[in-house]
């Protein structure tokens, strides 16, 4: 089980994927990942030649079944993982290198790529691990969106702070382009391996290492980097010298809101390879459920990984922690075993030195995964004049959507609760079974899918759609999915590839705040 179909397949098994195997306008797309927990597998796209697949870890449970661990067990499993990294496999060929198109045969409107959001900027792919040469010959590898500007370019999010940014902003002072590769279409250990540091040399062995059978690498066709061979999709590509001039976004942001539009780099495809029968992949990100998007899931346990690290320098005896999806990994709680006075403030102090805004620390006689408990602990054990602690001015990110719209650097309060027990409170509490966990499809889901199904496609002409959309440019600046919404039944990729050839002929613009607008 080391690519994603193998895993698709086993999460069929688990009755945790919904195949859908008639034709379905992807215009509907973002609408069914948002109404069930499963995984989706959508076997025909109208009009594309591949399958997509999504939310295919947005649950604890599917990442618990990446690494063949119990969920609650994942921390304690990836940290034995990482003691051993191994080197990976370089073969010569490989599945991904199965169809190969380079230059003028490159499209990326051939890909089921779906608009997310209703305010997005556009379709943005949302699954690829990002691959680039680190300063000591070595590959570095990221998550980011790639937003579609045409079928042969995309933007970049490069305005965090991050070992990519800092390797494009070394290629701008030489003046120099940047090989970067995007694998799109893997299994889900490899997309948290992605998020995690290591002082490996090569970020590859991290993956190797939380990889249930061996990496194996093949070089690509165009750009001196090595990618995994297993993948579905590799785009290969480079990073424009002139910098930070493309208008981005907004996007439906992690924590649950839109981030603001703001200019970042053009990516240029060379090339693009696939496997056959090929998987494209998108990853659900935002939206009303946090808990159960990718996002959410894979920054929590990245979270819980960089918290564990700092809660065992802090006090003797950590024994859990736990970042609940639904906070954005801005909230933490953790399980210890007091063994000084103190240790319960201590845990909290070091929580909340990181990016953590809300924190609270509990006896390990508390189950952290299990809201009622932690809620319990903290009426029953705390006292808010002796056991609160309120931090002024603390770290914070910019995405944080309770902060005033200033420029940098991004202050925050930040509170923790200390809801370890004293000593004296009676030893003995009532024990509460854990109540049992249900995994519900919105009521009528398949009545929707069967009519979404049967829908016949509205036959417009090119050169008409063209001019409706321009038409509707005369009344002004339009989001993208002003732009598609008046065509719902028109063939998603039919809408895709009229909006990229504007742009790409010169007839569209974006705004300073990401619309579209003529020319």
């Amino acid at each position: 089980m080391h690519d994603l179909r193998s895993f698709l397949d086993e999460l069929a098994r688990q009755d945790d994927l919904l195949r859908l195997t008639q034709e379905i306008n992807l215009n509907y797309a973002a609408a069914v990942f948002s109404a069930t927990s499963k995984a989706v597998l959508f076997e025909h796209p109208a009009g594309y030649d591949a399958a997509l697949a999504g939310s295919v870890c947005a649950t604890r449970s599917k990442i618990g079944l990446a690494l063949n661990v119990p969920e609650r067990e994942l921390l304690p499993t990836l940290r034995q993982r990482l003691e051993t990294l191994p080197e990976p496999v370089l073969l010569r060929d490989g599945p991904v290198k199965a169809q190969r198109y380079v230059g003028a045969e490159v499209d990326l409107t051939a890909l089921p790529i779906h608009l997310q959001h209703e305010k997005d900027g556009g379709p943005y792919i949302s699954a690829s691990m990002d691959i680039t040469k680190n300063e000591a010959g070595g590959h570095n590898l990221g998550l980011r969106r790639l937003m579609v500007v045409d079928e042969r370019h995309t933007t970049i999010d490069l305005r965090a702070p991050s070992d990519l940014r800092n390797a494009y902003r070394r290629a701008l002072a030489r003046g120099e382009t940047l090989d970067i590769a995007f694998a799109i279409g893997m299994h889900p250990a490899y997309s948290l391996a992605c998020l995690l540091k290591t002082p490996a040399r090569d970020a590859y062995r991290l993956l190797a290492g939380l990889s249930p059978d061996r990496l194996e690498l093949v070089p690509c066709d165009t750009v001196d980097l090595l990618v995994p061979a297993q993948a579905e999709y590799v785009l290969e590509g480079t990073l424009s010298p002139a910098g930070y001039t493309e208008v981005e976004g907004p996007f439906g942001e992690f924590l649950g809101s839109y981030g603001r539009a703001g200019l970042n780099p053009l990516v240029e495809i060379k090339a693009i390879t696939h496997r056959e029968q090929p998987i494209f992949q998108t990853m659900t990100i935002s939206g009303r459920n946090l808990a159960t998007t990718e996002t959410g899931q894979l920054g929590s346990l990245r979270s819980e990984h960089l918290l564990w690290e700092i809660l065992q320098r802090a006090i003797d005896q950590p024994v859990n922690v736990y970042c609940p999806p639904s906070t954005s990994s801005l909230g933490a709680v953790a399980a210890i075993k007091p063994t000084n006075s103190g240790d319960g403030k201590n845990a909290l102090l070091a929580l909340l030195a990181t990016n953590v805004k809300f924190a609270v620390v509990v006896d390990d006689d508390v189950d952290i995964f299990n809201p009622a408990e932690v809620h319990w602990a903290i009426t029953t054990r705390s006292q808010p004049d002796r056991d609160l602690i309120v931090v002024q001015d603390g770290r914070s990110i910019p995405l944080d959507p309770s902060l005033p719209a200033a420029q940098p650097p991004f202050f925050t309060a930040k509170l923790g609760i200390d809801a370890t027990k004293s000593a004296s409170l009676p030893p003995a509490r009532f024990e509460t079974p854990e109540p049992p966990f249900h995994e519900l499809l919105r009521e009528g889901l398949e009545v929707f899918l069967a009519a979404a199904g049967r829908e016949e496609p509205e036959r417009i002409a090119p050169e008409t759609l063209r001019a409706e959309m321009l038409r509707l440019l005369d009344a002004g600046p339009c989001t993208y999915f002003d732009l598609l919404k008046p065509f719902a039944r028109v063939p998603h990729q039919q809408l895709l590839r009229t909006v990229a050839d504007l742009t790409s002929g010169g007839r569209l613009k974006r705004t300073a705040d990401g619309r579209l607008s003529r020319r």
